[in-house]
């Protein structure tokens, strides 16, 4: 399958800081990823996925999300491989599952995040977790 990479990059701003870029109806080929095969129908219910600018898989799973490399292509030579993160289902607000990632791989967390505006949003586990390493002071939060 051959991608135009110049047409599926876009900024997307869920913060103040670009921690994330959105691929729009990217159309992926099973066959140039590392999808486990029990992921498959989570992350092809999607067709837009994450790119963070630090890619941490085990802090993804604990997020809630489905990391998975894909390898650009174009004319059958590999361009680069996209670190991608979609979200484990359809339908509903992940904004806090971005949120968590950012806090947890970057050490911030912005002011305005779900963190502090939505609580009942957040799964207690995560929630809990942002919340001691805030005190703590190891997450750091932003304007």
């Amino acid at each position: 399958m051959n991608t135009n990479v110049h047409d599926i990059k876009y900024s997307i701003n869920f913060t103040n800081n670009n921690f994330f870029y959105i691929h729009r109806n990217l159309k992926v080929d099973i066959e140039k990823t590392n999808i486990k095969e029990d992921d498959i129908d989570n992350v092809f219910i999607n067709t837009n996925y994450l790119e963070p600018a630090i890619f941490n898989e085990k802090i993804a799973l604990f997020c809630g999300f489905i990391p998975f490399l894909y390898h650009l292509e174009e004319e059958n030579i590999e361009l680069y491989t996209l670190y991608l993160l979609s979200p484990s289902g359809v339908g509903f607000n992940f904004s806090y599952m971005c949120d968590a990632y950012e806090a947890l791989v970057n050490k911030t967390i912005y002011k305005r995040s779900t963190f502090f505006t939505n609580k009942i949003e957040w799964p207690s586990y995560l929630y809990n977790e942002i919340e001691q390493k805030i005190s703590s002071g190891t997450i750091k939060v932003y304007e």
